[in-house]
């Protein structure tokens, strides 16, 4: 086998003097699997500009307990600089992490046999620990912290339990980064009230969060903006449940507007309800989206640079991982899913610099998914089996909100290192090529090819063509004259392993596409 190093290429021309390249424009995606051995969760992946791909998250630690696994990661997803911290109570899960200045804030519960306190660690960028705290009387059941911000040097981040019960908390730095404050929220109604996402919009501090609430009305999904002062607005939406509705999740769109994913249940029967709504709490447009198979379940979402919506979650059962992408008013490009050999969870998408993404699971274990600017990755394939259309039934009403102080208590968090492992293995490897392949007139297997590229004419066949191979510095490297036939084999065994552009010319067209040797 020839030793393969892999280059991640976009190629915009090789040789204007040469020739003009047309559907040209796939990148190399992967999927990754990063294990720990004992089972691990993604709480939140971010991208540092000065550390790259930065993750905080939680793994099993024997039987009944967990501990905090925070680390770096590499190019090719191997795991960098690392760290594992175990708490006093036997179960420590991470919601939440994020970049503070120059060091990393980590989140979440930890629960006890007699105690279970929301937790807070302050580390520097290589994971030592600056500081741990606890909460110990956070009410409204089992309370962790989620949803954290950091703007203008303070820090800010909102409580979630465990189930539903009837309020929740902001907690925010005042004068340093040890000293806290909290506001308690709960609904003027009575019932029960949970957050689950959040983003920033405005003024630092403010902030606009998504969740369920469930009063005597029943229950619906809710948005809220709120800022230091309290609730600016506050919303239901009903979307037709009569059983559940809840908001898993949120982002801001390049334009500003908010757009929500969300499911509501009749009976037996769970769709999703995706919305795009301005910035007041206005409803834009809604769309359903559901499956022949069953449940479905978005629980990400995020934008391409054509200010197109890409969605992951669970569909049908058993699961299997689904992929949407719509256009900027709701209709659907496509569909498309894949099902992995044990559950996986979708927890959220990253948006890379150069405007590709990384669909981030939990596989029991850490599970990575590239996909290329506009949301192609392997492993997805077309599901016909889900359909989206456009709904107009929400209905909107009033969801008042109880602001006031909360006296916090704080105390020191006993935080113990542990040593982990973790080993990376690479799932699949795809070129884009199969996306391309209808559009570019042939199909060519397989990918990654050595000594033998297959090519399936779709189109001028029998007729001879030109074929031509170059390699990533637009030297030539194969021209010759093809026959006829409609299936080519081609002898590469030539070629050194790496990254090329392949070319079939006729008298009418050129077609072009990359392939990899290996």
């Amino acid at each position: 086998m020839k030793k393969f190093y892999l280059v991640i290429v976009r190629i915009i021309c090789i040789s204007a003097l040469l020739f003009s390249i047309t559907n040209v424009d796939a990148q190399i995606t992967h999927a990754y699997f990063v294990s720990s051995g004992l089972g691990s969760h993604p709480a939140k992946i971010l991208y540092d500009a000065n550390n790259g791909l930065a993750l905080g998250g939680y793994s099993s630690f024997g039987n009944d307990s967990t501990y905090i696994n925070l680390m770096h990661i590499n190019s090719g997803f191997t795991v960098g600089s690392h760290a594992e911290y175990k708490l006093d109570n036997p179960i420590a899960w991470t919601s939440d992490f994020i970049k503070a200045g120059n060091s990393y804030l980590t989140g979440g519960i930890s629960i006890g046999a007699i105690t279970t306190n929301a937790f807070l660690l302050k580390t520097d960028t290589a994971f030592n620990i600056n500081w741990a705290y606890r909460f110990t009387n956070l009410l409204h059941g089992q309370t962790g912290l989620h949803n954290f911000f950091y703007e203008g040097n303070k820090f800010t981040a909102y409580s979630y339990q465990t189930q539903f019960y009837d309020g929740m908390y902001r907690i925010s730095t005042t004068v340093n980064d040890t000293t806290f404050e909290a506001k308690e929220i709960t609904l003027t109604s009575g019932g029960f009230f949970k957050a689950h996402d959040a983003v920033k919009y405005g003024q630092p501090g403010e902030h606009i969060l998504c969740g369920t609430a469930s009063d005597a009305a029943g229950q619906d999904g809710w948005i809220a903006k709120i800022d230091s002062a309290g609730p600016v607005w506050s919303y239901k939406y009903d979307f037709g449940g009569n059983v559940q509705e809840q908001m898993y999740d949120m982002m801001l769109t390049s334009a500003g507007d908010i757009i929500t994913s969300g499911v509501s249940q009749v009976l037996t029967n769970v769709d999703t309800y995706v919305s795009k709504l301005d910035t007041a709490g206005n409803l834009i447009w809604s769309t359903n989206i559901y499956s022949s198979t069953g449940t479905l379940y978005l629980k990400a979402a995020a934008e391409t640079n054509q200010q197109e919506i890409l969605l992951a979650g669970l569909v049908g059962f058993p699961y299997r991982v689904a992929l949407i992408k719509l256009n900027a008013v709701g209709g659907i490009i496509f569909a498309r899913s894949f099902t992995p050999a044990t559950g996986a969870n979708p927890n959220s998408f990253i948006k890379k610099p150069d405007g590709s993404f990384i669909l981030v699971l939990d596989y029991s274990n850490y599970l990575f998914i590239e996909l290329d600017s506009t949301g192609n990755g392997c492993d997805f394939g077309n599901d016909s089996s889900i359909y989206v259309s456009n709904f107009t039934g929400t209905v909107r009403t009033n969801l008042p909100l109880v602001y006031a102080p909360f006296m916090l208590t704080k105390q020191v968090q006993p935080v113990y290192p542990v040593t982990e492992t973790y080993q990376t293995s690479v799932l699949c490897t795809s070129t884009g090529i199969e996306q391309l392949s209808v559009a570019t007139g042939f199909s060519l297997y397989p990918q990654p090819a050595h000594d033998v590229l297959n090519i399936v004419r779709k189109e001028n066949k029998g007729k001879n063509v030109l074929l031509k191979v170059f390699d990533i510095a637009g030297k030539k490297m194969i021209d010759k004259s093809m026959s006829d036939e409609e299936h080519i084999r081609l002898n590469i065994a030539s070629l050194q392993a790496g990254y090329y552009l392949l070319q079939l010319i006729s008298e009418t067209k050129t077609y072009s596409v990359n392939f990899i040797v290996d």
